[in-house]
C-alpha cells in the first residue's frame, strides 16, 4: 500500500492488485472441473480398453488351447467335432466355446480302379474346416472366433 499526497495535501490510499477477484476464482474452478472431468472420461475408456482386450487375450488363448485338444483327440483316433459346445474349466469358467466343422474336401489316397472308385472316396481322408469360437458368458459383443484346416 503506498501513500500519496493529493492537491489538498490529505493522504490519499492507492488500492494494490495482490488479491483475486471472485470472477477470477470462478472461472478457474469451471476450467480446472472440466479438465477433471476429461481426463475422468478418458480414464473410464482406458479401463473399458482393458477389459475387452483381456477378453480378446484370453479367448484367443482358450481358442488356440482347444484346437491343441481337437487335434490331440484326431491323432488318438477321435472323431471330428461337429456343432459341440461347452465352458471351460476353472479359472476360465466364464468363458464358453462352440466348435463346428465341415468337409472342404476327400483326397484319394492313391490311383484308384474303376471297380474301387466308390469305396476309395469314402475311406479317404477328408479336409475339414474346423471353426472355433470363444466368448465370454454374459458379454453380447466381441468373442474370438478362429478358424482352421484339419485332416482327418
Amino acid at each position: 500500500m503506498t501513500l500519496r499526497i493529493g492537491k489538498s495535501r490529505e493522504r490519499v490510499r492507492v488500492r494494490g492488485t495482490s488479491a483475486f477477484t471472485l470472477i477470477e476464482v470462478l472461472v478457474t474452478l469451471v476450467i480446472l472441473s472440466t479438465g477433471i472431468v476429461v481426463v475422468l472420461h478418458a480414464f473410464e475408456s482406458s479401463v473399458t480398453a482393458l477389459g475387452e482386450a483381456r477378453d480378446v487375450l484370453n479367448g484367443t488363448a482358450l481358442a488356440r488351447q482347444k484346437r491343441v485338444e481337437i487335434a490331440s483327440e484326431l491323432a488318438a483316433g477321435g472323431s471330428m467335432p461337429t456343432g459341440a459346445s461347452g465352458v471351460f474349466e476353472a479359472p476360465f469358467e466364464d468363458y464358453a466355446w462352440y466348435v463346428d466343422s465341415t468337409v472342404v474336401a476327400s483326397v484319394p489316397s492313391g490311383p484308384a480302379e474303376d471297380d474301387e472308385d466308390a469305396e476309395d472316396i469314402e475311406n479317404a481322408p477328408a479336409l475339414h474346416r474346423l471353426r472355433i469360437e470363444v466368448r465370454r458368458e454374459g458379454v453380447e459383443e466381441g468373442g474370438v472366433r478362429v478358424e482352421t484346416y484339419v485332416m482327418e
